[in-house]
């Protein structure tokens, strides 16, 4: 039988060898899954070209256009800067960079707090230190130095807000007693603490992800400090950078906040040439290098070492509270734990073999072999309680390295400044070095950028130890809208507070009799009609002694007095409410009203018992008819209710409700009778301060 092409039979196509069923769905789910992989590198290569794509833009910033000549730029120690802050310092192999970020963080009251408090801040502090990642450097860095007298004057002093000379002959007065009060020159000099924090990574994208991991571990172990932390963006840093380079131009970066760095960016501007100084140059003395100059003053690098076994946590609040512009930082770098604990034990052991072969040559000279090297034997005592730290007290290992960059106006002010250093420095018995021949890479780690230059001087230390540099000492309050309170008793520094920034703006005035809590609370009072005049803030007096009058017979903040007693012939009506009235709370007018009136009236018809779900409900029917006619009036003031209409209505559903008439006598005493006060309209100033 001869079989034809294309004939079929019941069990299908008798020329296939495969069903053709099968066989076409596997050829279908082929091409789906070619199809599929097809889109998927194709999104991955338009991803890849998207990344790419950004690094080059971000590239473009290490070949910045300047439009000054180099010189003073070459010594700025990074290579580009980025948004969110970033910075590129140097280049390393396998074509990765490093990278930093900086944060700025409040001081707090360590110094003054109780031994108890103290030891807490402390701890806390250290916890802080174990956060520290092996593969990051860490920089904590004090800046203290000089401000802007014209700018200091302009943020401490009050307004010209007034709209009477009587103010402002006030406000010249008391900006006069203000500027006496910081006449002293340690006054004009501001501290900020910093923490710098640098990376290795292979490319802009992954620096801005792990900064951004990091930020979110340090702002909770700040937190836990009770020490505001933020992270600072470019042109922030930026500035902190510029007041360091040109301290007789502070405060005038970006002053007036015309420069956009998203512009310089598609300007391809070097942000160098708005930060670097007129000139540099390193200097000698005596033959040896020993400092530097820049600009108008002098500068000077030098080292804190040859600490102590126990380090007393007072030197470095000690040392920043100096006479003088400094940077004092502290730079560290974080072992890993198992490399660590390999290092000291290699240590001992070596330190280990020099005590036997002393011991040995002990004997053999014919004395105590108990007699070894005292230095040995500190070195030895010293691994073994770092050892001890690590394994049972669960600290970590860092190396460590504290300098100081201070500066003065002449060559002799240096020479102080060094001497003052020193003196504090031996009071805690550590020494302060000259780090000679080493001026320009010692300004460049010690200037809070994150850089590494001089690994050498670096020392070992257990986190116990380096918890001993906590920067910690006072706070400083200078808020740009706050009210003088005078000075710190304890640290002599000035005090300007925006209480509406806390959390909670309450404050209490405790003391003994005499001590001037009455003149401190009228000093307050002063300065906030000084400097809100123009503002919607109120000042609201209860004075049963009558001692505060004289802010009202002055007569410059147009003030009312309002005197409550039954001879009185000024009265306050608790019924008033104007059409804004509940706005804040996004309530209606009478809704946001109707809470207080009833609380008043039940306080009244009760006094001061819980009122019946029926007094409730005949007060609710009383208060919406007693406002009917006022609201209906669109507010008009003629038709505002007091006590008298709230009696009437009561009176009427007297009339038929036994409850009702039982509250219409109940009230009747502060609406008609004697104790009738608050049953009238308002005749107080209300519009004034």
């Amino acid at each position: 039988m001869v079989k034809k092409k294309g004939v079929s039979s019941k069990n299908g196509n008798l020329n296939s060898r495969k069903p053709p069923d099968i066989y076409s769905s596997r050829n279908g789910m082929n091409r789906n899954r070619k199809q599929k992989e097809k889109l998927k590198r194709k999104a991955e290569k338009e991803e890849k070209k998207k990344i790419q794509k950004q690094l080059r833009e971000l590239n473009k910033r290490r070949k910045p256009k300047s439009r000054l000549v180099r010189s003073c730029q070459d010594s700025i120690p990074y290579i580009a800067d980025y948004e969110k802050g970033v910075l590129e310092l140097e280049r390393v192999e396998h074509k990765a960079s490093i990278y930093s970020m900086m944060m700025e963080f409040e001081d707090t009251n360590y110094q003054i707090l109780s031994i108890e408090k103290g030891e807490g801040i402390f701890t806390k502090f250290r916890d802080l230190l174990n956060t520290f990642q092996p593969k990051c450097f860490y920089q904590i860095s004090v800046v203290k130095q000089g401000v802007n007298e014209k700018l200091l004057e302009e943020d401490i002093t009050q307004n010209f807000g007034g709209n009477s000379e009587k103010i402002v002959e006030l406000q010249r007065e008391r900006n006069s007693i203000i500027m006496n009060s910081i006449s002293e020159e340690k006054e004009n000099r501001r501290k900020k603490l910093y923490l710098t924090v640098a990376i290795t990574a292979k490319n802009q994208l992954e620096a801005f992800s792990n900064f951004a991991r990091i930020e979110t571990d340090l702002q909770k172990a700040f937190k836990k400090l009770e020490s505001k932390a933020k992270r600072m963006d470019t042109m922030e840093r930026l500035e902190v950078y510029h007041d360091i380079y040109r301290p007789e131009y502070i405060g005038h970066f970006n002053k007036n906040g015309k420069m956009n760095y998203k512009q310089m960016l598609y300007k391809n501007y070097s942000m160098k040439d708005y930060i670097c100084p007129d000139g540099m140059s390193f200097w000698e003395l005596g033959k040896i290098q020993r400092g530097f100059t820049m600009g108008e003053r002098y500068y000077q690098c030098v080292q804190l070492n040859n600490f102590p076994a126990s380090l007393d946590d007072q030197l470095i609040g000690e040392l920043t509270e100096l006479d003088m512009d400094l940077i004092l930082t502290i730079s560290i770098r974080p072992y890993m734990t198992q490399d660590a604990a390999t290092m000291i034990k290699r240590q001992i052991a070596s330190m280990e073999k020099d005590k036997v072969k002393q011991k040995k040559k002990a004997i053999k000279a014919g004395y105590d072999m108990d007699m070894i090297n005292h230095d040995l034997r500190y070195a030895l005592e010293n691994a073994e309680r770092m050892l001890s730290a690590m394994q049972n007290n669960n600290q970590k290992m860092f190396d460590v390295s504290v300098m100081i960059m201070h500066s003065a106006k002449t060559e002799e002010g240096l020479q102080s400044n060094l001497e003052s250093l020193r003196s504090v420095a031996s009071k805690y018995l550590c020494h302060v070095s000259i780090l000679n021949f080493l001026q320009e890479p010692a300004a460049n780690q010690i200037i809070p950028y994150g850089n590494l230059n001089l690994p050498s001087l670096f020392m070992p230390m257990p986190s116990e130890s380096v918890a001993g540099f906590i920067p910690f000492a006072s706070l400083e309050i200078l808020d740009s809208h706050g009210i003088w309170y005078g000075r710190n008793a304890i640290t002599k520094k000035l005090l300007k507070i925006d209480r509406t920034l806390l959390l909670n703006s309450n404050g209490f005035v405790l003391g003994t009799s005499g001590s001037g809590k009455s003149m401190f609370g009228k000093n307050e009072i002063f300065d906030v009609l000084l400097s809100t005049y123009t503002q919607q803030d109120d000042v609201i007096i209860i004075d049963p002694e009558n001692e505060y009058r004289i802010f009202h017979e002055c007569g410059c903040f147009n003030s009312a007095v309002v005197d409550i007693s039954a001879s009185s012939n000024i009265f306050q009506n608790p019924m008033d409410m104007d059409k804004d009235y509940g706005i804040a709370e996004e309530v209606e007018p009478l809704k946001a009203k109707a809470e207080f009136v009833v609380s008043v009236l039940s306080e009244a018809i009760t006094r001061g018992k819980d009122m019946t779900g029926g007094q409730l409900g005949i007060l609710d029917r009383c208060i919406r008819e007693v406002y009917k006619d006022y609201i209906e009036s669109d507010y008009n003031p003629e038709y505002i209710p007091t006590f008298e209409n709230v009696q009437e209505i009561l009176d009427q559903y007297a009339k038929r409700d036994p409850e009702a008439h039982m509250m219409a006598k109940s009230f009747e005493p502060f609406s008609k009778g004697l104790l009738n006060y608050f049953s009238h309209k308002t005749n107080v100033n209300v519009t004034g301060k």
